[in-house]
């Protein structure tokens, strides 16, 4: 079947019949919370301060570090701009819109191909372009593989990577098969375009090249010889083979497995990774697509070990076998090219070593391979019975339909998720963890707490999973501010992580985790070491910037203590736990304006907490800097007044009071004692006494209280 012109009605109708799918199909994906690692990739965005700053960073690493999924970031910080995190649906939709985009985009690939299939062989299974290309696209957008693409914000990644995919094969094919030099101009230059584009969003954009260089030769038409057919192409061939072979090597020499991927996983060596690859292709991809059932993040294993392995050296064969099918269909063009995008899709997460082993959104690309290939299977089956052929995808759609809105109700949140795959593979650790893990982390510590310890008491010196089990205890030991025992179970799931080579998600959490424990028990040399590594990884957590501002005051570095609190001031106002020590920093610079600032942040925090021990001294400390005397005075009564210990704190404070109204003798009397009772007592509260004073309206006593 040959047409001479496209009818733009069948199109537009295919097009509604697509929307509607999708729709039908993923709409349930909006009320969607946020799952899985979505908030530890949002967070870093949540307080960045300076945007320009941020959006420059972004454009130098899709030069530097385009491997790094940047234009992924851009499109996430764009949401967080528009409605940080009020709105998951917000994100949830920007994913529905771009599988539905895909979803065209692959209908009309299909339909494109189709044509040229007819066209150029004339003997080859007769089949309507229009009907595959609508069944292709509908089993593509319904096939319940996809849901975990679509509901899962982080995976939008590979919805983008598949978005400029597809676009720069349509812009490739404009420009190979046009005959004028400026649409084919066109048509490569903004090829090229969107094979950056995918690359800047995922891995996967980098075997674009080689799809243009397989739809070169597919494309041969049957009466020429290969020889012929690349001799007349030879810059377009040449440039592809060099795109295909050279560019990818070149960026995957400072390759980095983007975070967020693979929570509390191990990595594997290359070769051990290889082989879960070739069994996850055989034993789950292949066997949920076709099988649409049991859809789970952690697949169940054969028992027997030996058969593991065996399956694992088969499945790396598929690609070949693959390869050798489309080899031998190199006249069936549609199917023959589906078949080596299948594996070109499949190629960089089979090579590049990453924490995560299996995850459905990794065969997206390939599922559309394969619903196209099951497509022109039945199209040209029923060629010659469109009503069948109609009533047949119908009802597969209907079933894929149902199953990915049932699929999809399981990405609602954590809980769901992880107790339903829990429950498909009970025999699994890692699941019972990770169900553990959701419980502790989605409002339910104590139970999780509770679990997490009976599991371990019961799996004795087992170290498998371990280090998440010591984040749940490490976690909740810190809430209820037991923090020697918080300690103890995060710095045990540190060392089980390094020893384990664990992804960098869960090291992040513990170093967080401990960081905040050290702060709480005064151990600054450890909450220091732990912050300043966790926030490599997460700059723009505030509470990371406030323990490192605590730590720099005690080692009596006001300067770099206000750099680091005034950071986690502005990246969460809300946080009145930054106050009193940000207060103290101020003072501590030394200048004037600094002091004015102290006393109005001090100010401030008496109104949020009023009249804490430590609050009432800093309070009286920035009264005193700030030339406020009298104020000064009436905090350190008060502080008296409560039968509070008289630390060197309060003597000292006295002393600079003294030494302001000029009394010199009582000025060294409180000197004496503050520095009996503790003789760095200078370097930890700085005294200048520089700003002017504040008129008195009555003199303080010039007696001088002895310690009790």
């Amino acid at each position: 079947m040959t047409e001479a012109k496209i009818n733009y009605r069948y199109l537009g109708v295919i097009a509604y019949v697509v929307a509607a799918v999708v729709l039908a199909c993923h709409l349930q994906s909006l009320w969607n919370k946020f799952v899985y690692m979505d908030k530890f990739n949002l967070w870093p965005l949540i307080a960045i301060l300076d945007w320009p700053k941020f959006w420059l960073e972004t454009l130098t690493q899709c030069l530097t570090s385009p491997l790094s999924e940047p234009l992924f970031r851009a499109t996430l910080a764009l949401d967080v701009q528009g409605v940080r995190m009020r709105y998951p649906s917000v994100y949830h939709s920007i994913n529905l819109a771009l599988h539905l985009g895909n979803c065209l985009l692959w209908g009309g690939l299909v339909f494109r191909i189709a044509r040229y299939q007819l066209k150029t062989w004339k003997d080859t299974l007769k089949f309507n372009p229009y009907l595959l290309a609508v069944v292709a696209a509908c089993l593509f957008a319904s096939h319940p593989i996809t849901s975990e693409t679509v509901s899962y914000i982080s995976a939008r990644s590979t919805l983008l990577v598949t978005f400029y995919y597809l676009a720069s094969l349509h812009c490739f094919m404009l420009g190979f098969l046009t005959k004028e030099i400026t649409p084919g101009l066109c048509g490569y230059g903004f090829g090229y375009f969107f094979v950056i584009l995918a690359t800047w969003s995922s891995a996967q954009g980098i075997t674009a090249p080689a799809a243009f260089l397989a739809l070169t030769v597919l494309m041969k038409p049957q009466k020429e010889t290969y020889k012929d057919w690349l001799v007349s192409r030879p810059y377009e061939f040449f440039a592809q083979l060099f795109l295909a072979l050279v560019v990818p090597f070149v960026l995957l020499v400072k390759y980095v497995a983007p975070i967020g991927n693979g929570f509390g996983l191990e990595k594997l060596s290359p070769f051990e990774y290889l082989l879960s690859q070739g069994q996850m292709l055989l034993t789950y991809y292949l066997r949920v697509f076709f099988i649409p059932y049991g859809f789970t993040l952690d697949p169940p294993q054969l028992p027997v070990p030996a058969l593991n392995q065996a399956l694992s050296f088969i499945g790396i064969l598929v690609p070949l076998a693959l390869l050798y099918i489309a080899y031998r269909m190199r006249t069936t063009l549609v199917v023959s090219f589906s078949l080596v995008l299948l594996v070109l899709s499949l190629l960089p997460n089979f090579v590049m070593v990453q924490p995560e082993v299996v995850s459905d959104r990794r065969f997206y690309i390939a599922a559309a391979c394969l619903c196209t290939v099951v497509a022109y299977a039945i199209s040209v089956k029923l060629f010659e019975k469109p009503k069948i052929l109609i009533a047949i995808s119908s009802a597969l759609v209907l079933l894929f339909c149902g199953l990915t809105n049932w699929r999809t109700y399981y990405w609602y949140d954590d809980t769901r998720l992880w107790s339903q795959t829990y429950k498909f593979n009970p025999t699994s650790k890692r699941s019972q963890v990770m169900d553990i893990w959701a419980q502790a982390f989605q409002g339910e510590l104590d139970k999780g707490a509770e679990r997490a310890e009976k599991l371990l008491q019961s799996q004795g010196d087992a170290k498998e999973n371990r280090a998440i089990l010591d984040l749940i205890l490490g976690t909740h030991r810190l809430k209820r501010k037991k923090y020697d025992e918080s300690k103890k179970y995060f710095l045990e799931g540190l060392a089980l992580a390094d020893k384990q080579n664990l992804s960098s998600e869960i090291i992040w959490e513990m170093q967080s985790g401990l960081a905040e424990a050290a702060n709480a028990t005064d151990d600054f040399v450890t909450a220091r070491k732990y912050a300043s590594e966790a926030v490599k990884v997460q700059p723009n957590r505030s509470n990371l910037h406030l323990i490192l501002g605590r730590c720099y005051l005690a080692e009596f570095n006001p300067n770099a203590a206000f750099l680091e609190l005034q950071q986690a001031h502005l990246m969460d106002r809300y946080n009145a736990d930054v106050l009193e020590p940000l207060a103290r920093a101020c003072i501590g610079v030394g200048t004037t304006k600094m002091q004015d600032l102290g006393y109005k942040i001090a100010t401030q925090a008496r109104q949020v907490f009023g009249t804490g021990d430590a609050l009432l001294l800093t309070a009286a400390y920035a009264a005193l800097e700030s030339g406020h005397l009298e104020e000064a005075l009436g905090y350190l009564e008060t502080y008296a007044a409560a039968k509070n210990p008289k630390n060197s704190d309060y003597y000292y404070l006295f002393y600079g009071l003294y030494k302001r109204l000029k009394w010199e003798k009582q000025a060294q009397e409180a000197l004496f004692i503050a520095e009996k009772m503790d003789p760095n007592v200078r370097k930890r509260t700085k005294l200048f006494l520089n700003h002017p004073i504040v008129p008195l309206k009555k003199m303080p006593s010039s007696t001088v209280e002895q310690p009790q």
